[in-house]
């Protein structure tokens, strides 16, 4: 918390708080009794985490004697925050939080800088640099190989064409209902002039 306030220049009052130290039913009650108060979360843990709402393990069993120097922690975030579409297709993967990357990021440099400060490191901790990159796509057989302009090519060249002649019909029809070129004959229209017009339209 220290790091991350540090950094950023966070209130340690509004921005950024310990919520509590406990069981994880009581986290998980803090988050349903302040409903869209909290973007990030942050959760070290000891033991396995289980109950209503998630559950993830926290300890990793092996026989070395270097089980003091491994940390478990989860990042929790508010599910609004990830932005949704009505038009997306809901078979496409996640996008990358690039916030919650940085978050993770963040969090391991802090752990870093604690343990070189307590330990007898003479250089500073180094730096955690990270690479990301969206989760791979699957390959739509349907379209796959499908070339669609030797397949629909020819007909939308032909549509505009088609639709444009069939509205000049309806148009050119209205006209000879309401005898349009024949009252413009009365006031001096010739038909040759009528024609030309309609050709340069």
């Amino acid at each position: 918390m220290t790091y991350l306030s540090d950094k950023y220049q966070f209130d340690t009052i509004n921005d950024i708080k310990l919520v509590t130290v406990g069981s994880a039913l009581r986290i998980m009650d803090y988050y349903n009794n302040n409903h869209n108060s909290t973007s990030y979360g942050l959760a070290f843990c000891t033991t396995y985490w289980d109950s209503e709402y998630v559950s993830f393990p926290c300890q990793l069993e092996h026989d070395t004697e270097n089980k003091k120097e491994l940390y478990f922690y989860s990042l929790i975030y508010n599910s609004t925050l990830v932005s949704e579409s009505v038009m997306e297709d809901y078979t496409n993967t996640m996008q990358n939080n690039i916030v919650l990357l940085r978050l993770k990021q963040d969090v391991d440099s802090a752990i870093l800088n604690y343990k070189f400060s307590t330990s007898n490191y003479s250089s500073p901790a180094p730096e955690i640099e990270i690479s990301a990159s969206h989760f791979p796509e699957t390959v739509d057989r349907f379209v796959e190989g499908v070339n669609i302009i030797a397949f629909m090519g020819s007909y939308w060249f032909n549509l505009p064409s088609l639709v444009t002649f069939l509205m000049v019909v309806v148009i050119v029809i209205e006209e000879k209902q309401l005898k349009l070129r024949q009252g413009l004959n009365v006031i001096g229209v010739s038909h040759s002039l009528y024609w030309v017009h309609w050709a340069i339209t």
